[in-house]
C-alpha cells in the first residue's frame, strides 16, 4: 500500500443473513475474514478496528460505534476519531473498507491509492466488472472522509460520497463481499490457499459442471419419491374442488334467523337438500355446501332455540371456496424440485397423476477385495461392513440402491460390475489405490471412461475417484476402510444425484463447531462425525478410528472441516 496510509476496517458484523453469525471470524482458506483485510492493510501506519473486542495485536486500535449495530456511517466515525485520538490524518490516505471481503489484497488498495492519488480525487472506490461500485472497499483523502461525515444525514454509506469519487475497476473476486451462506461456500471453492491440491469444495463444483442430467420420464406421481421434477407442476384441477365446509357447524341461507331443517349434510356425498333464504342445515367439515347455501357459521357462534338459529358473527364464513387455493392451470411447483411426501400429496390434491421427473438414480454398491467376507470370517479375512451403511447413505439421498455381490481381485470383474447393469450409478468400495490389487482405474481404462475427480485433499478417504461411461453409469469409487467408505459416499452423493437429476442446487447446512480436538488439522480438510451439544454448537467424537463404524454411534452427520478450523468456525453439515 502507498505509505504513509491509515485504514478503518468495520468488523462488526451479525450475518443477518447468516443466522447472526459473526461474519468478521469466518474462516476461508485458512484466514479469517478479518485476518484478510488486515493482511490488506498491514502496511498502514495505523489501523482501527470497529467492532467487539477481539484477540488483536495491541497495537491496532479496537473501537465500538456508538449505539452498537447502528451502521456503517457510524462505525466509520468511530474509527477515524480512534485514529485521530493520538495524532492527525489530515490529507493521508485513508482506507475504509468491510471485514467480509474474502480475496481483497494489500496490491488492489495500492490500485486505490495511487488512482485517488493520480486523479487528486477526494476518494476511489472499487467496481467490478458489470460497474458495481463496492463502498465498502474504498480509499479517501483524509479532510474529505472527515467532510463527508459531519455532513452525513443517515447511516448508509452511500450517502457519504463526495462529488468527484471516482471508481477503479478490480478483479470481481476482490470486490465481492460474503453476505449469505451462498458467498461463504463460493468463496471456499475459489480459495486459492491451496492450488495444487484438489479441495472438496472444488471437487464440488467439477461435477456439477462435468455431469450430464439422466433423461426424463413421466411416472405416477405416487411413485417418484427420490425423483427431481423435470417441468414445472401444473394444477389439473381447483383446490378445493367444491364449496366446502371448513368447520362443523351449520350452512345458512339468506339473513338470520333460520329454521333449522331436519336433515344433516356429511362428508363425502353429493346428495344435498336446496336451501331457500332463511334456513339452515347441520354440515360436517369437509362437506359439500349444499344449493342455495350461502355460508358456513361454526358450532361455537350459533345460538340454535327450539329449532330457530341465530349468530352474532354476521361476518363469520366458515367455507373454504372452490379454487381459493388455486385454479386449474395454475403453477405450483417449480422444476428441479426434489420430489418428497408434500410434492407427492400436493400433485394429489391438485388432480396431477403423473409429473414428468428424472429419476430416482438407481445405484448398485460393490465391495470389493479377496480379503473381504460376504458373511462369516475366514482366515486371513474381514466381514464387509461398509456396503450396507453405504448402500443407506444414497437411499437417505433418494436412490433406489441395492448391494451386490463381492467383487474380486480381477480386472475383468471389474469391467463386467461397470458395464453389465442398467443402473445410473455404481458404487465401489476399495480399490482407489494404485496398489497391486486395485484394478478399478484398469477397468475403467479399458472401457474408456473418463476419469472426472482422482483424489480430494479430505480424510479419512481422499482416494475418491469419479468416473463417466459412455452410454453407462457414473462410477464412483471410495476409500476401503468403513468410515472413509462412508464419509466420502456422504461428501459426494450431493453434487452427484443434484447434478444427475437437474436439481435446483442447495445452499449449504452451515453449523458451528466446538471441542474440535484431534479433527483440527492445518493441512487439509476433514469429514467428520458430529453431535449436537444443546448450546447452538455441535462437538466431535474424542477418537475417529476409520476401520469400523463406532466414531458415528450417536452422531447426526458429518461436519467439513476446512485447514486451520478453530472452535465456534462455521462449517458445512452434511446429514
Amino acid at each position: 500500500m502507498a505509505d504513509p496510509t491509515f485504514a478503518i476496517i468495520l468488523a462488526g458484523g451479525r450475518g443477518s443473513r447468516m443466522g447472526g453469525v459473526d461474519k468478521p471470524s469466518l474462516r476461508i482458506g485458512g484466514r479469517t475474514l478479518l485476518d484478510v483485510a488486515l493482511a490488506a492493510v498491514s502496511g498502514a501506519r495505523r489501523i482501527a478496528v470497529v467492532g467487539p473486542a477481539r484477540d488483536l495485536d495491541p497495537a491496532i486500535l479496537q473501537v465500538r460505534e456508538d449505539p452498537p449495530g447502528s451502521g456503517p456511517v457510524f462505525a466509520v466515525t468511530a474509527g477515524l476519531a480512534a485514529l485521530e485520538s493520538d495524532g492527525t490524518v489530515g490529507d493521508y490516505d485513508v482506507a475504509v473498507l468491510a471485514a467480509d471481503i474474502p480475496f481483497l489484497s494489500a496490491a488492489d488498495l495500492d490500485t486505490l491509492s495511487r488512482a485517488r492519488q493520480d486523479a487528486r480525487a477526494p476518494a476511489a472506490f472499487a467496481l467490478d466488472s458489470s460497474g458495481q461500485m463496492q463502498y465498502l472497499v474504498g480509499m479517501w483523502r483524509g479532510s474529505a472522509l472527515r467532510d463527508s461525515l459531519s455532513q452525513a444525514t443517515g447511516p448508509a454509506m452511500r450517502g457519504l460520497i463526495p462529488a468527484g469519487a471516482i471508481g477503479v475497476t478490480l478483479d470481481d473476486r476482490a470486490v465481492s463481499d460474503v453476505d449469505t451462506a451462498a458467498d461463504l461456500d463460493l468463496a471456499r471453492r475459489h480459495s486459492t490457499s491451496d492450488s495444487n491440491r484438489l479441495t472438496p469444495p472444488r471437487a464440488a463444483t467439477i461435477l456439477r459442471r462435468a455431469l450430464v442430467p439422466v433423461p426424463p420420464s413421466a411416472v405416477p406421481a405416487i411413485s417418484a419419491l427420490g425423483a427431481v421434477l423435470s417441468a414445472e407442476l401444473f394444477a389439473a384441477q381447483p383446490f378445493p374442488a367444491f364449496d366446502a365446509s371448513a368447520m362443523d357447524g351449520y350452512a345458512v341461507a339468506g339473513p338470520p334467523p333460520w329454521k333449522i331443517l331436519a336433515a344433516s349434510v356429511p362428508a363425502g356425498t353429493g346428495n344435498q337438500p336446496i336451501l331457500f333464504a332463511g334456513q339452515a342445515i347441520r354440515i360436517a367439515t369437509g362437506a359439500m355446501l349444499p344449493g342455495g347455501a350461502q355460508r358456513v357459521i361454526r358450532d361455537e357462534e350459533v345460538t340454535v332455540d327450539e329449532g330457530s338459529l341465530t349468530t352474532t358473527r354476521l361476518d363469520r364464513d366458515d367455507t373454504r371456496r372452490r379454487g381459493s387455493e388455486w385454479l386449474a392451470g395454475d403453477a405450483l411447483i417449480r422444476a428441479g424440485t426434489a420430489v418428497d411426501d408434500a410434492v407427492v400429496s400436493l400433485a394429489r390434491s391438485a388432480g396431477v397423476d403423473t409429473v414428468d421427473v428424472r429419476g430416482p438414480l438407481r445405484a448398485l454398491v460393490y465391495a470389493t477385495g479377496d480379503e473381504i467376507s460376504d458373511t462369516v470370517e475366514r482366515p486371513g479375512t474381514i466381514t464387509d461392513t461398509a456396503s450396507a451403511a453405504v448402500c443407506n447413505v444414497l437411499r437417505r439421498s433418494g436412490c433406489r440402491a441395492e448391494v451386490g455381490i463381492r467383487l474380486s481381485d480381477d480386472r475383468a470383474a471389474f469391467a463386467a460390475a461397470l458395464s453389465g447393469h442398467a443402473v445410473d450409478l455404481v458404487v465401489l468400495i476399495g480399490a482407489t489405490g494404485r496398489g497391486l490389487a486395485d484394478f478399478l482405474r484398469g477397468a475403467l481404462d479399458d472401457l474408456d471412461a473418463e476419469i472426472i475427480i482422482d483424489g480430494i485433499d479430505v480424510r479419512p478417504g481422499g482416494s475418491l475417484l469419479v468416473a463417466t461411461i459412455e452410454s453407462g453409469p457414473v462410477v464412483i469409487g471410495l476409500g476401503g476402510n468403513p468410515l472413509a467408505a462412508v464419509a466420502g459416499a456422504t461428501l459426494l452423493i450431493g453434487p452427484i444425484a443434484d447434478t444427475l437429476l437437474g436439481a435446483t442446487p442447495r445452499h449449504p447446512e452451515l453449523i458451528g463447531i466446538e471441542q474440535l480436538g484431534a479433527a483440527a488439522r492445518t493441512d487439509g480438510w476433514r469429514m467428520v462425525p458430529v453431535t449436537p451439544t444443546g448450546t447452538g454448537l455441535w462437538s466431535t467424537p474424542q477418537r475417529i478410528p476409520t476401520a469400523h463404524l463406532s466414531a458415528l454411534v450417536g452422531t447426526r452427520g458429518f461436519a467439513l472441516i476446512p485447514p486451520g478450523a478453530r472452535d465456534g468456525d462455521l462449517v458445512e453439515f452434511f446429514r
